[in-house]
């Protein structure tokens, strides 16, 4: 395909993985079946990352090792469309300009207010988590996801991530 050329050509270091299953959950799983580093690093196709946006953020994971998973501020590329506005005014994928801690729940109280939380959180569209802890969380649900029907695959494995003891931070 011509995204393969253009890797191929451009980014020697980078390997294209077919994956046949539908889903965004399912590709993800299965680009992090083949990765290598300790740290997983997931980008949506239509992501445009700041140059040193993988270096920021594996550098806030190496600093606090209670740290298990960042994500961040999700910013349109364009707003042109009504579609895009009307996305936009109801609060898009912009989770603010202010870091957050998402902490395990210590009561019932603190889960609910927490889980309200998690669309301030950016999205899965852009996301640097532990190997070690996406595998012991058994990665993204694959019934849910982009290309699925059922959205919030990204929500769904932090939650399971911050349940099960673990700190999200964006």
């Amino acid at each position: 395909s011509d995204l393969k050329a253009m890797l191929s050509e451009n980014y020697p270091e980078v390997e294209y993985i077919d994956c046949d299953t539908p889903g965004v959950s399912a590709a993800r799983n299965k680009g992090a079946t083949v990765a290598k580093s300790k740290y997983l690093a997931f980008l949506d196709d239509d992501t445009i990352p700041s140059k040193d946006w993988l270096d920021k953020l594996s550098k806030r994971m190496e600093a606090d090792k209670r740290i298990a998973a960042v994500t961040g501020l999700v910013l349109p590329a364009e707003i042109e469309t009504d579609a895009q506005a009307r996305m936009e005014a109801l609060g898009g994928f912009n989770g603010g300009f202010v870091a957050r801690w998402i902490l395990p729940a210590t009561s019932k109280k603190d889960e609910v207010f927490r889980h309200l939380d998690f669309p301030k959180l950016g999205v899965g569209s852009q996301l640097l988590v532990k190997r070690e802890i996406f595998e012991a969380i058994a990665g993204f649900d694959q019934s849910i996801g982009a290309g699925l029907g059922i959205d919030c695959e990204d929500y769904d494995f932090y939650s399971r991530l911050v349940d099960s003891g673990h700190v999200l931070i964006y």
